[in-house]
């Protein structure tokens, strides 16, 4: 029974110590001089568990991502060390010193604030992602490693008859992707038969030599409606695509460069046979 007693007091002792600190809520980003292209991460840590976290305006700025909560709980040399991290990755919208102001956390009633931090923009900088490529070099590896496909069972079908179209994103291991926003074609003379909206699991696929991740994002049977050329109207994805450009010795993570870009299936045209040509094919 005292041993138990002894444990209780323990644990009790244990969350008193995290619960009796003295609150702390800091800011700071990664760098405090960026280029008017880069992005920067900004993180607010407070010592205690509590959700009425309010961030700033993020004036000048634009959240490209965030926030994101990590949290760590550690217990070094007797003492308990607990900590709760919101990021944001921002990107600048003017040249100057610009200002990032408090953001606030109600802890027990009582309202903290954090500290104003400042960034330092300047002019364009020629970019280096983690292997070495310039900032052109890196938006065409990335054009050319994130892509969307449409696949269309039969380009030449008859009136009619039904096509399936399937539309997959392909993304190489360099790069990590969240989609945003999903643009979809209108199908003009086009009956839709059926469509399957789940998007399957990531699969793994060797595409032109290179290891790439794909998934079916869609599934669409077709019916065309009359004879001719008839246009499938682009697919097309607003994409928050991710990139590691280096490492932070400081906080022991990589560094991310995160970019909005439009990924396009762009147009096909279905030529569309006569039901009469069946008839001279059986004649």
């Amino acid at each position: 029974m005292r041993f138990i007693t002894n444990i209780c007091c323990a644990l009790v002792l244990l969350f008193s110590t995290i619960t009796w600190s003295q609150v702390t809520f800091v800011s700071e980003v990664g760098r405090d001089s960026i280029g008017i292209n880069e992005r920067i991460e900004v993180r607010f840590t407070v010592n205690q568990e509590g959700d009425n976290f309010n961030p700033p305006k993020f004036e000048n700025f634009k959240v490209v991502r965030g926030p994101t909560q990590s949290e760590s709980l550690s217990w070094i040399d007797g003492r308990t060390s607990y900590n709760k991290i919101y990021s944001y990755y921002l990107a600048p919208e003017k040249k100057g010193n610009l200002q990032i102001d408090v953001a606030t956390f109600e802890f027990e009633g009582i309202v903290y604030k954090s500290n104003v931090v400042y960034v330092k923009v300047g002019n364009a900088v020629e970019k280096k992602d983690h292997y070495g490529n310039s900032t052109s070099q890196h938006l065409k590896k990335m054009e050319e490693e994130v892509f969307l496909e449409r696949e269309i069972s039969n380009t030449n079908p008859f009136v009619n008859e039904p096509i399936s179209v399937i539309y997959k994103l392909y993304v190489s291991e360099n790069f990590g992707i969240n989609v945003l926003k999903e643009s979809l074609p209108e199908y003009k003379n086009f009956l839709i038969d059926s469509i399957n909206e789940k998007v399957k699991d990531f699969q793994v696929k060797e595409y032109k030599g290179e290891t790439y991740r794909y998934v079916i994002l869609r599934e669409v049977v077709l019916v065309p409606l009359k004879e001719g050329e008839l246009i499938l109207d682009s697919y097309e994805l607003n994409l928050e695509i991710e990139s590691i450009t280096g490492y932070s010795h400081t906080r022991h993570a990589f560094e991310l460069d995160i970019s909005e870009e439009v990924r396009s299936t762009g147009t096909n045209i279905i030529n569309v046979k006569p039901l009469s040509d069946i008839k001279n094919k059986k004649l």
